[in-house]
């Protein structure tokens, strides 16, 4: 028999994706005219039990953006698509995730899910990282409606999952849920009104999301997304 929160997931994902589906097509005919290459960008994470799965999210950078081999971003990085401003600012590149959701890989609310380079090199780093992996990923979770995403420290992200794994629970998820809807019509208010610059430290680290590789060492790493300052 299927648990309240996979009952929950499946409904929650198909619903989305159903409501969504307009919003979907839009986006992938926009991702496709903006530039070559596919619509939707495929990644290796570390899911439940610390099992990797296919991460699929829509692409955000020109094709070959790493011909020259990885690099960090910065300011006006000429990488990413004008369509892919929009999607890293609103979050609108996670939502092929609902599918991760629906194949039992997610859960709707949960911790982030990390590249398994860094999981191996984290769970050396920071005492009980290995704890987030005795739940499924989310495609959102408590460390990220607290603000602790993108380019934030790592210890406080990891508190804050240890914290949503003791306390977890249907109505801890409705909560949370409620709280990236909120987050989410804020982040359109602030386009509308041209208030993106915010926004750049999130930038910055979904393209390294994208780009970073095995051959960084662990402290390039560290150093460039576990910086210990907190996004407004």
């Amino acid at each position: 028999m299927l648990s309240q929160k996979r009952l929950f997931d499946i409904i929650f994902s198909i619903l989305a994706l159903m409501i969504l589906f307009p919003l979907i097509l839009l986006i992938a005919v926009l991702v496709k005219l903006d530039s070559e290459g596919p619509i939707v960008h495929k990644q290796k994470r570390t899911g439940k039990d610390s099992r990797p799965f296919t991460l699929y999210k829509f692409r955000t950078m020109y094709k070959d953006a790493e011909k020259k081999g990885p690099l960090w971003s910065k300011n006006g990085d000429t990488r990413i698509t004008k369509i892919g401003k929009v999607l890293r600012i609103t979050n609108l590149d996670e939502i092929p995730q609902f599918y991760n959701v629906i194949m039992g890989e997610m859960s709707v609310v949960g911790p982030r899910p990390e590249r398994p380079y860094f999981t191996t090199k984290f769970a050396k780093q920071y005492k009980n990282y290995n704890k987030r992996f005795v739940v499924k990923p989310g495609i959102t979770g408590w460390a990220q409606v607290n603000g602790w995403y993108g380019d934030t420290s790592i210890p406080p992200r990891l508190k804050c999952d240890l914290e949503y794994i003791e306390k977890r629970s249907l109505g801890f998820d409705m909560k949370i849920l409620l709280m990236t809807l909120k987050l989410a019509k804020d982040n359109f208010i602030k386009i509308l009104t041209g208030s993106t610059e915010e926004f750049s430290n999130l930038n910055h680290a979904k393209i390294a999301e994208e780009t970073i590789t095995a051959d960084q060492q662990p402290m390039e790493v560290l150093s460039a997304i576990g910086k210990d300052v907190k996004q407004p």
